[in-house]
């Protein structure tokens, strides 16, 4: 028998515990050839659990399970679970607050100057000038370009 049969029986009979039934349940997940080999196993071991009678446990069982159930350090999580939803709340409490007086105690965005830019460019070499609110093309021979002025939106600052 290989060590993956063992494995897998060993599984398929609920004998593992801790971390190697966490490995066994992954593997199970993830290797069809490894989850092949638990079922095989779980056919071959359920014809043995029919040959054990069924038996309830005795009454004096019940209390000391509700004992021990209520008495465990399991419902401590619970407390916490409470403790961590109430500091989830206060948190996002506390950044509401904290946008809230953010706008409230910067000083509100001025609207942008919408005049246009304007400028008087004169046009080196020639008796050309364009200024503010005009719009003239000029052929310029020794830059062998022509020249387009026209208005811009972009705001100016006077000094």
């Amino acid at each position: 028998m290989t060590a993956d049969e063992t494995l897998a029986a060993e599984y398929a009979l609920g004998l593992l515990t801790g971390e190697d039934l966490l490995a066994a349940r992954a593997r199970e997940n993830n290797d069809p050839v490894f989850a092949r080999e638990v079922e095989r196993w779980r056919a071959q071991f359920a014809p043995l659990l029919d040959d054990i009678p069924e038996r309830a446990p005795r009454p004096e069982l019940w209390p000391l399970i509700e004992r021990e159930v209520h008495g465990a350090p399991g419902g401590e999580v619970v407390a916490l679970r409470r403790m961590v939803r109430r500091w989830q709340w206060f948190g996002g409490l506390s950044a509401a607050a904290a946008v809230a007086l953010a706008f409230l105690a910067l000083p509100g965005a001025q609207a942008p100057d919408r005049r246009p830019l304007v400028a008087s460019i004169p046009i080196s070499g020639t008796p050309l000038r364009l200024g503010p609110g005009e719009s003239k093309e000029a052929f310029l021979p020794r830059a062998r370009d022509a020249l387009l002025a026209t208005r811009t939106a972009a705001r100016h600052e006077p000094e």
